[in-house]
């Protein structure tokens, strides 16, 4: 969720999209399907200017091992340029936590045993 844009992102795995509703309104309301090219998503995290997701675009969408980043602005979300980028193997995992110190992004691949720690301008 990002509070200061009033938007809610919901990660549709069997449909493979990402869901933006505007949470400004009651009932909250969908204002943009993006579809996320045949990836299935596994976890969504944002912070106040990207949304992250881990995706698995394997046959049959079992290995979250990607993870695409979008923007975000008041008209909704869009790709960023240049990913997405591989993190390695999560089987079922890959739950993405952004923190709101200093904007690190957690990625827990679950299949290596490991916590991988991202930092937000260089995704190294």
């Amino acid at each position: 969720m990002n509070s200061n844009l009033k938007q809610l992102y919901v990660a549709n795995r069997d449909a493979m999209n990402l869901q933006v509703f505007n949470i400004s309104a009651v009932p909250a309301q969908l204002v943009q399907t993006e579809s996320l090219a045949g990836c299935s998503p596994f976890s969504v995290a944002a912070d106040t200017a990207r949304i992250y997701l881990s995706v698995a675009c394997d046959e049959g969408h079992y290995a979250a091992n990607l993870m695409m980043v979008y923007t975000a602005d008041e008209s909704g979300v869009m790709i960023f340029v240049g990913l997405p980028l591989v993190f390695g193997d999560t089987h079922d995992g890959g739950h993405i936590w952004v923190s709101r110190r200093n904007g690190e992004i957690y990625i827990a691949a679950t299949a290596s045993n490991t916590l991988l720690v991202l930092n937000p301008e260089t995704f190294r």
